[in-house]
């Protein structure tokens, strides 16, 4: 027997284990995915419902539509999965692709620029270089008696002569004993010759001076500028700017920004759809996605199409301050144009999905012919924290949800994610809609 045997006992019987038979170097595999949070992991989705937050199988998740097993929860979608449950397979044809973000405040300062100078040119048309008038400037004069008032000399005119005829206002001359005297320099006043003499040097101290102050003001205005710069990056600390943020999100969506807009087939019937994609920077509304739903509504009006907008935002995109702000009033007012348009053969259809806040639950969120919310949906202007902060009071819990929304009578219908399909088609068939294929 060797020393290197292990004796074991297995059921009461003694075995020998021979040491050619023992594995030396064993390496177990670590589970990459053990000290992975849940809401972090790749395999599992937790549930946002604070009663449940029950582990979703993630392979399995999107056949049932992002639908919680445990409790039923409406879980968020990405507008690619959203546009599969929305219209029929095959038939998204996608728009204005090329429009993406970019930084509308990132101002650029060049400190070598050269100051502005005037054109030689256009000031030798305006002003010879014998102070005389120019050609422009005579033409002025049409009548030949205006020119005749001024000669190149600067003497009277004949005219102007003959009014000094008559013997009583000729002038005589004045005694010779007096002439002198004139020309002699007076002591109290300057001579003009030494005054113009002064004040040339008064005037070039002048701007030195101010040349000075100038150049000083031009550095405090160019540090300022920069330092404006700086801040309009929007560099929260340490954090990536704006258009950092941006590149990002475009590379991990694979959007160029927060909307798709497109259209497609539902039932057959053509129309115009736009989802909106949380994932990108909380589906914020910047210029970008007020133009593609605004040229989205644009498009439906010339072809007549309805009209399907599923929003899931934040509101308003701040990093683009007022400019995001505007976007609602510009996609109210082509919402506006499009029902005039198409009078009674116009159909907007609002899906609301969680979250709805802000700025687009306050203008084309809430301007649908037919608004449709999902069942525990989060809808509010305003979040509960800047509501008790700014009114200084308390909101209850469930204000701000679908469910008690619905019984308030803000929305038309509460549909559910499973039966959105269906209730869209039959809604359509009960408006002028009819589809490609009429066989």
């Amino acid at each position: 027997m060797n020393s290197n045997d292990i004796d074991v006992t297995v059921g009461g019987t003694d075995l020998t284990i021979s040491s050619d038979n023992v594995i030396d170097n064993v390496t177990v595999e670590e589970n990459p995915y053990e000290e992975i949070p849940y809401e972090e992991n790749p395999l599992w989705v937790l549930c946002e419902n604070e009663d449940c937050y029950g582990l979703n199988y993630k392979k399995f998740l999107k056949e049932k539509m992002n639908i919680c097993e445990y409790c039923g929860f409406n879980l968020k979608m990405s507008s690619f999965d959203r546009l599969e449950l929305s219209i029929d397979p095959g038939t998204w044809n996608p728009l204005n692709e090329d429009l993406f973000s970019l930084d509308p405040f990132e101002l650029s300062f060049d400190p070598e620029r050269e100051p502005f100078e005037y054109d030689e040119v256009e000031l030798s048309e305006e002003f010879n270089s014998d102070d005389e008038l120019s050609d422009e400037q005579l033409s002025e004069f049409n009548s030949e008696e205006e020119l005749e008032e001024f000669n190149s000399d600067g003497e009277l005119s004949d005219e102007q002569l003959s009014e000094f005829n008559s013997e009583e206002e000729t002038f005589e001359e004045e005694p010779s004993e007096e002439k002198p005297s004139e020309k002699e320099p007076s002591e109290e006043k300057p001579s003009e010759k030494e005054l113009s003499e002064e004040q040339k040097t008064l005037q070039e101290k002048i701007l030195s001076e101010f040349e000075e102050r100038f150049n000083l003001e031009f550095e405090k205005f160019q540090s300022e500028r920069e330092e404006e710069a700086r801040a309009l990056a929007l560099k929260f600390g340490d954090g990536p700017s704006y258009t950092e943020r941006l590149d990002s999100y475009q590379k991990e969506t694979g959007l160029p920004d927060a909307i798709q807009t497109g259209t497609g087939q539902l039932n057959e019937v053509p129309i115009a759809i736009g989802v909106m994609e949380f994932e990108f920077m909380g589906g914020s509304m910047g210029s970008v996605v007020g133009e593609k739903i605004t040229r989205l509504v644009e498009y439906a009006t010339t072809k007549r199409l309805p009209i399907i907008l599923v929003c899931a935002s934040g509101g308003a995109r701040m990093q683009e301050g007022s400019l995001s702000l505007m976007q609602m009033a510009k996609i109210s007012a082509a919402l506006y144009d499009y029902e005039c348009e198409l009078n009674n053969k116009s159909l907007y259809v609002s899906i609301l999905t969680s979250p709805t806040t802000g700025g687009v639950m306050a203008s084309f969120g809430m301007l649908g012919d037919i608004i449709i919310a999902e069942p525990d949906a989060y809808i509010a202007f305003a979040g509960k924290r800047v509501i008790e902060q700014t009114l200084n009071i308390i909101i209850p819990e469930g204000v701000q949800v679908a469910d008690y929304l619905f019984e308030q009578g803000l929305f038309d219908s509460l549909v559910p994610r499973n039966t959105l399909k269906g209730i869209l088609r039959d809604l359509f068939r009960r408006y002028p809609f009819f589809p490609l294929n009429l066989t």
